[in-house]
């Protein structure tokens, strides 16, 4: 039987002074093993909204699974637009998340099992934060060299 590892995965935004975007975003996961180890992983994107830091976070985690050796794997996040989308219940309509849907699959193709399932924001604070200080460090002055 294989052990099931967990992904948990969240987007944030802040484009004009609001979350949502477009604007400095990123999308996290939190990869954690069957014994309960945990592992981060995350994306900045410079010019973004949340919907696509919700899949960029999504397609970090699968990524990070699968570099871990994972093979079967329950997907958590507080995306319903994403859940629904990547279980089948939606349709993906937004034309700029359609490759992203198609990279998702593609990655999900690999795992012997997987899931998905909507959680409440509260319960993937993990994944949300990890968003969240990937943003800050982008955006921190100790980044911003000057050439």
């Amino acid at each position: 039987m294989d052990s099931i590892w967990t992904v948990y995965f969240d987007g944030s935004s802040f484009g004009k002074g609001r979350r949502g975007g477009p604007g400095p975003s990123a999308g996290a996961a939190v990869l954690v093993s069957a014994q309960g180890v945990a592992y981060t992983n995350s994306l900045y994107l410079p010019r973004s909204d949340s919907d696509t830091a919700e899949y960029c976070g999504l397609i970090c985690g699968l990524k990070a699974a699968l570099d871990a050796g994972a093979q079967s794997i329950v997907i958590r996040g507080d995306s319903r637009n994403v859940i629904d989308q990547i279980s089948g219940r939606k349709v993906i309509r937004k034309k700029e998340l359609l490759s992203l849907g198609t990279d998702a699959h593609l990655l999900l193709d690999r795992f012997r099992n997987w899931s998905i399932e909507w959680i409440p924001r509260a319960r993937n604070n993990l994944a949300d934060a990890a968003a969240r200080a990937c943003i800050d460090q982008a955006r921190s002055p100790s980044n911003n060299s000057m050439f």
